[in-house]
């Protein structure tokens, strides 16, 4: 008898638990905000944003800092929000202005963003100064490529000598995934070319609330089956 009301408590959990559990894609996903400007100018912040690393692809030594976001080159601070951006430190083999600010697959590296638990949207802003190439890759936690966002532009925008096509002075590149399979993301210049990043964001899929009153439901109920038989002992 008292097995039987064992497994009536237990089929009624497990039911009202996974009835009430939506799915990866219903449920509301909480979005992280890697924000350079809630920093100070020269600040590491490779550690600070909880659940995210930041370095420099293949230069581990290499910090990932806070920098201004005046562009040399165009002549205006051109961070997309405020007045920061992501920078490094330091910087070898290249000349060019603002190389401290600047991000590529040349010699100044490609900034990335490691996750320490895989999400299902990251999306980030690409900063053009001259007529410039740039990506957004997203990997899974085997190092296979799972997208990749290409995006061009000028930061002399529709005054460029390149105009068409390269017009915008900013293009946000996303990457948007059915699940929760981005492990890391890559961003910068391509085929030689350097650009500024700025205003990175993260989705974070949430474990549905379900699951956690189903396994708190179990730990109650064997709980209670404890103290019965304990009782029934004395």
């Amino acid at each position: 008898m008292k097995n039987s009301y064992f497994y009536v408590q237990l089929s009624a959990i497990v039911i009202s638990a996974f009835v009430g559990i939506p799915s990866f894609s219903q449920a509301q996903a909480a979005t992280i905000m890697v924000e350079p400007d809630n920093y100070s100018l020269g600040t590491d912040i490779r550690s600070v944003f909880p659940g995210i690393t930041l370095s420099v692809q293949g230069e581990p030594s290499t910090k990932v800092i806070v920098v201004d976001g005046y562009s040399t080159f165009v002549g205006t601070n051109v961070a997309t929000t405020g007045t920061k951006m992501f920078g490094q430190d330091p910087v070898s083999g290249t000349t060019i202005p603002d190389a401290e600010k600047n991000w590529g697959d040349n010699a100044i590296g490609l900034l990335r963003a490691d996750f320490a638990s895989p999400v299902n949207y990251v999306q980030i802003d690409l900063i053009f100064d001259d007529d410039d190439t740039g990506f957004l890759k997203a990997f899974n936690a085997s190092g296979n490529l799972l997208a990749i966002f290409m995006g061009q532009g000028d930061g002399r925008g529709a005054s460029s000598p390149f105009c068409p096509p390269f017009c915008s002075p900013t293009v946000t590149a996303s990457i948007s995934r059915p699940t929760a399979d981005i492990a890391y993301i890559l961003a910068g210049g391509i085929s030689g070319e350097a650009h500024y990043l700025d205003n990175l964001q993260v989705h974070a899929v949430p474990l549905p609330t379900a699951l956690w009153l189903f396994g708190s439901g179990l730990v109650g109920l064997f709980g209670f089956m404890r103290r019965d038989r304990i009782q029934r002992s004395i």
